[in-house]
């Protein structure tokens, strides 16, 4: 009877602070940024932007994503599936650049605003989500000093522009097309199922962007051939990593509803030479 009372009173008091603390509220940051790179977060560069975004914006909250190095086309599609699921108004700059030579740019699409340079990283969203209008970023008012600045000097000042909302045509002149590379949309014709490698895992799995309709009347069990690029290999059509015996290939749908091709126990990446962005190709063979 006693700890009955005592629960009774620790639940009128619980009850009583929840209905007093009214300042007690969710607090959702006002604006994010997020930023999809092939450097690492500690590195000084990361470091130097990250920390002159927060000295100017304090409201602003950054969402950090690493890349492969070098890798476009993973970062492409990285991008992509960040502009379609953050909500309006979130910033991204995407900055994967080999050799750090490339122009940039600056758009919009769906209220999202996007800068990066112009190498081809903006290849799936420019394929699955068009602006109306794509600007170089070739104003010098943009860099806030002269136009003749470091790698990060550079991305730091048109960070801080874009995010304080500078009307897109200040940031230079229109960017007729920009460029892209071929992006393989799945289909399945002639008995064969076209798409492309968009990711691949830290253990060499190779997500696809095809999906279970893409494949005809596939079942479990069914053997594909497989060409990608210069590789060909057979792939056992299944459900997890395991539904081969350890070292075989072995291809099924995923959690995220997609194609994944593996080796059980193995990377496929490594084995026949596969990345992100290469075409694949799948023909039943038995």
């Amino acid at each position: 009877m006693i700890k009955l009372k005592r629960f009774g009173l620790f639940f009128i008091l619980l009850m009583a602070f929840a209905c007093n603390d009214k300042e007690t509220v969710i607090k959702y940051p006002d604006r994010t940024l997020v930023i999809i790179s092939d450097n690492n977060q500690a590195t000084e560069m990361m470091t130097y932007i990250m920390g002159g975004v927060r000295a100017a914006y304090p409201d602003v909250e950054i969402h950090y994503f690493q890349t492969k190095p070098f890798d476009i086309k993973e970062a492409s599609y990285l991008l992509v599936e960040a502009v379609e699921n953050y909500p309006t108004g979130t910033y991204f700059a995407a900055i994967v650049e080999p050799g750090t030579n490339s122009e940039r740019i600056i758009f919009e699409t769906h209220g999202k605003r996007v800068l990066c340079p112009d190498n081809g990283i903006c290849s799936w969203t420019v394929n699955n989500n068009p602006a109306e209008n794509y600007y170089f970023i070739d104003d010098p008012k943009v860099y806030m000093k002269s136009s003749d600045l470091s790698y990060q000097d550079f991305y730091q000042f048109a960070i801080l522009s874009m995010l304080s909302d500078k009307p897109l045509s200040g940031f230079g002149e229109i960017c007729t097309s920009p460029v892209v590379y071929e992006i393989q949309n799945p289909v399945f014709e002639n008995d064969t199922t076209k798409g492309e490698v968009i990711f691949v895992d830290n253990f060499g799995n190779c997500v696809t962007n095809i999906m279970q309709s893409d494949l005809g009347n596939a079942a479990v069990g069914d053997m594909f051939g497989v060409i990608a690029d210069d590789s060909e290999f057979e792939i056992t059509y299944g459900t997890t990593y395991s539904s081969v015996p350890v070292g075989d290939n072995v291809c099924f749908i995923n959690g995220n509803a997609r194609l994944e091709m593996s080796v059980n126990y193995g990377d496929l990446s490594a084995k026949y030479n596969i990345q992100a962005g290469t075409k694949v190709f799948l023909s039943k063979i038995r």
